[in-house]
């Protein structure tokens, strides 16, 4: 079986046809695993088994390819599983590869060499999101996807002036390579795309959603109210507009009407360092890590749900026009962020030279470290980095879909996972995950160095 899998490997697809995660099992333990794919689909992750094989198909070789293709490789321990050639086979592939996840479902002893590799522990779990073993999992499979796309993202072809645009490459392996090429197509065509959490998702960028109303005239003359520390707060005018995206993945979806009643106060760009640090010193927090990449008017980082929450607490309290501020409700944020467009990004449905940063974008930051904030051309609403630089809070819990959304603009907190949804996309992502109905998601506690936040404001 080995020597099998070895002779395939050669006839694996260029790096750029991807599945996050392909899952290893023993077929006896089939309907177990056929739960845990959905649930990993649902959480918006493309996820290759072997129910996946489409008719006239190789069957060794299409698991060939993408068992050498897949970002991580779940690998399923149980009775049946340590007794197959098949596991066994797969299993020593991706520990060679480096993206093995082990979890043991039942109690059985794990071959040689695997009981030395931390094996995650699912024997106790319920079948529950927010059960320590999914979110430990959710964990590893996050650092693999993270990895492999700062690794091997497909360089887009950027000319000055003009729309980038991605030029995933196949090599001409014969029918294998076409075969894949069209086995992409029908899982794309499926599962859509992303946000990452991460976080952490792939595909078009391409969004038509169609907008139903939404005033994108320009704000009245003196419409910005000036705070503290130079953060300014720029007017959202009502309307209404249709959120998700048809072409995104199960998370995005449905698209639905969202009625935006009055207008709102967001801040022009995200909240710097230096806004952060009035924050700090009068609070006594710990100022966040910048790496050594500069404080001042650059976003702060490393900040968590939870610190978001002691800033706009305290901001509420201390300001002297007597606003009340706090987080974006998920709904403002891509309606602020979309600013009366139905394009993948708010300029259009390509991201030109130097428009935004990221990995890919053509600026002088891409793929390095944060910008400055407002270094980009605003929207039409007159905000900063609604795209790229750094992906942002906002005060929604997160949930599997829009089945069941709010329609008013509100936040969505009632039930829901104890994940919090993230925004927008980073100076280390590709172009095609600023897209503007992306989601992403990640415990209130954690904090990272390419996610930072912005606030609306309201008169009390």
């Amino acid at each position: 079986m080995l020597k099998l899998l070895g002779r395939l490997y050669k006839f694996v697809p260029d790096s750029s046809v991807m599945n996050d995660i392909f899952i290893s099992y023993s077929s006896k333990d089939r309907a177990w695993v056929e739960g845990l794919a959905r649930l990993l689909t649902a959480q918006g992750y493309r996820v290759w088994w072997d129910s996946s094989l489409l008719a006239g198909h190789h069957f060794h070789r299409t698991i060939a390819e993408k068992l050498e293709a897949a970002h991580c490789v779940i690998v399923v321990w149980t009775e049946h599983a340590v007794e197959s050639d098949w596991v066994l086979a797969e299993a020593d592939r991706a520990r060679a590869r480096r993206v093995i996840v082990p979890i043991q479902l039942r109690d059985a002893p794990l071959p040689l060499p695997f009981n030395r590799v931390h094996t995650e522990n699912f024997q106790s779990w319920q079948g529950g999101v927010d059960e320590q073993p999914f979110q430990r999992l959710l964990r590893a499979i996050e650092q693999h996807v993270a990895a492999k796309n700062a690794a091997v993202k497909p360089k887009p072809r950027l000319v000055q002036g003009r729309p980038a645009k991605f030029l995933p490459r196949v090599r001409r392996n014969g029918w294998a390579a076409l075969s894949a090429v069209l086995l992409f197509g029908v899982v794309y065509a499926v599962n859509g795309f992303y946000g990452i959490r991460g976080d952490a998702a792939q595909g078009r960028a391409v969004d038509k959603t169609p907008l139903i109303t939404a005033s994108t005239q320009p704000a009245p003359a003196g419409a910005v109210i000036a705070l503290d520390h130079g953060l300014r707060l720029v007017n959202i005018p009502r309307g209404r507009f249709q959120m998700g995206s048809q072409q995104g993945r199960a998370n995005a979806k449905p698209v639905h009407t969202v009625t935006i009643g009055a207008d709102f106060w967001m801040s022009q760009t995200e909240v710097s360092f230096a806004q952060y640090a009035a924050y700090a010193k009068a609070t006594g927090q710990a100022q966040p890590d910048d790496y050594g990449w500069g404080r001042g008017s650059r976003p702060v980082i490393n900040v968590s749900w939870h610190d978001t929450q002691g800033f706009v607490q305290w901001l509420s309290a201390n300001n002297k026009q007597g606003l009340s501020c706090r987080l974006p409700s998920e709904a403002e944020w891509e309606y602020a962020a979309r600013a009366g467009t139905t394009t993948a990004y708010s300029w259009g449905d390509q991201i030109a030279v130097n428009q935004a940063n990221c990995n890919g974008c053509g600026s002088q930051w891409d793929n390095i470290k944060t910008a400055p904030v407002a270094r980009f051309a605003p929207n039409a609403f007159g905000l900063y980095d609604m795209h790229g630089n750094v992906r942002e809070w906002v005060q929604d819990k997160f949930y599997l879909n829009y089945q069941n959304a709010p329609t008013d603009g509100t936040a969505w907190e009632s039930g829901g996972s104890n994940n919090r949804v993230i925004r927008g996309g980073s100076w280390d992502f590709s172009p095609p995950q600023l897209a503007v109905a992306l989601r992403g998601y990640d415990l209130p506690r954690h904090k990272h160095a390419s996610l930072g936040f912005r606030i609306v404001c309201s008169r009390s």
